[in-house]
């Protein structure tokens, strides 16, 4: 399957974007050539694995949603992650103190939004309300009676908000469990919309 590799290093314009920017990019985003979606995204984890400097090397999938609390609704960019997503960003050291980074517990799914998110909805971590998100279905039929069949959600709790002062993370991001993530967006195991990867400190990607 015919790949690219997207590098997220700002080479020449590292000293003008914030140094927290690092803590939530992957280093390396390697994503499908002719297709949204990567169809043997864990033989490429393998594969990648075994080149050698590879710190981390974790599935994503990432896509656009309608997230609604409390009777508000807002457009959101969804990203299901792997435990690993936590180790390779720091994403835990940019929630606010009055949350946690946490997206599941038990049978209890839980979404870390961003700052933006929270303020447009005014939301809070907790148990207040939850927090739901829909998707158009990938994949079946349309029923023209029912359009509400068209669409596909999920329910959680915030743990937590972000922010990483960059307008593109913080205005519409939220961060999911990568289960939650297959099952909102329907996609199976071993699909994923990306790749991240995190180096070694001694490689040079140039």
């Amino acid at each position: 399957m015919a790949m690219i590799c997207v590098l997220s290093v700002f080479n020449g314009f590292s000293g003008l974007v914030n140094d927290k920017l690092s803590q939530i990019d992957p280093e390396i985003k390697i994503t499908a050539a002719n297709s949204n979606y990567i169809t043997n995204a864990d033989s490429v984890i393998t594969a990648t694995k075994q080149c050698g400097n590879i710190l981390y090397a974790t599935l994503s999938i990432e896509s656009r949603a309608l997230a609604t609390y409390n009777g508000l609704q807002i457009p959101i960019t969804v990203k299901g992650v792997t435990p690993d997503f936590a180790e390779m960003t720091n994403i835990s050291e940019l929630v606010k103190e009055d949350g946690q980074y946490i997206l599941s517990k038990g049978n209890q799914y839980f979404s870390v939004i961003s700052v933006g998110v929270a303020i447009s909805l005014n939301a809070h971590p907790g148990y207040f309300n939850t927090f739901e998100i829909y998707t158009p279905k990938r994949k079946g039929a349309v029923n023209p009676a029912n359009p509400a069949t068209a669409f596909r959600s999920k329910s959680t709790y915030i743990s937590g908000v972000f922010e990483v002062q960059q307008q593109d993370y913080d205005a519409e991001h939220v961060i999911i469990d990568i289960d939650l993530a297959r099952e909102l967006f329907d996609y199976e195991k071993c699909e994923a919309t990306s790749i991240d990867i995190q180096t070694t400190p001694d490689t040079n990607i140039e």
